[in-house]
Formats: structure tokens, C-alpha cells, sequence
């Protein structure tokens, strides 16, 4: 995956960061799930509904693997908005009621 800046009025920047996807990323019936943090710092992705989800620094720095708990049916992620966390749309069996 190569991640370039965009000017809308010059078109397509330089290079901000090049990834190796392993093979396992790939769509499925809901698409690509990946998100950009706001800040624009990091990327976090998963292969597929089932995970794990992989953060990569642009700048960079080391890549991070998260399995999330219980998830097994993943629709969508994305940064929350201070970039310390992830909110996870996940498909579940099981109605449950919050107050």
C-alpha cells in the first residue's frame, strides 16, 4: 500500500509511507477496514472481519498487533478522535440493552 499526500489543486504529493501488506489482507464483503488517525501519524488496518488489527506509524516506527477480544465479525474501525484508541463495529448473536 503506498499512502501519498493530495493537494486538490496540484494533484498527487510525495510519498508519506510504503506498507507491506501480508497476503492475508485482502477485501472481503465489506470492504478494506483501515483508517488513517486524524492526526495523520498512523494507519491501522485488519486482513478481514476476524483481525487482528495492525497499527503502523507513518513516520516510520515500529508496527503494533492487536487482537481484539470477542470480535469475530468486524464491519469497520476507526480512530477515535484523541488517536489513543480504536472504535471497532463488530456483528454480534446477542441483543443486549444499555442504560
Amino acid at each position: 500500500m503506498v499512502i501519498t499526500s493530495l493537494d486538490p489543486i496540484q494533484g498527487r504529493g510525495s510519498e508519506l509511507a510504503r506498507l507491506d501488506l501480508s497476503p492475508e489482507f485482502k477485501m472481503h464483503d465489506m470492504g478494506l477496514l483501515w483508517d488513517i488517525s486524524l492526526d495523520g501519524t498512523r494507519i491501522a488496518m485488519a486482513p478481514g472481519p476476524e483481525g487482528p488489527i495492525e497499527i503502523s506509524s507513518l513516520g516510520g516506527g515500529p508496527r503494533q498487533l492487536i487482537y481484539p477480544k470477542d470480535v469475530t465479525k468486524m464491519r469497520e474501525l476507526q480512530w477515535a478522535a484523541d488517536g489513543k484508541g480504536l472504535f471497532i463495529d463488530n456483528y454480534t448473536n446477542v441483543a443486549r440493552n444499555v442504560l
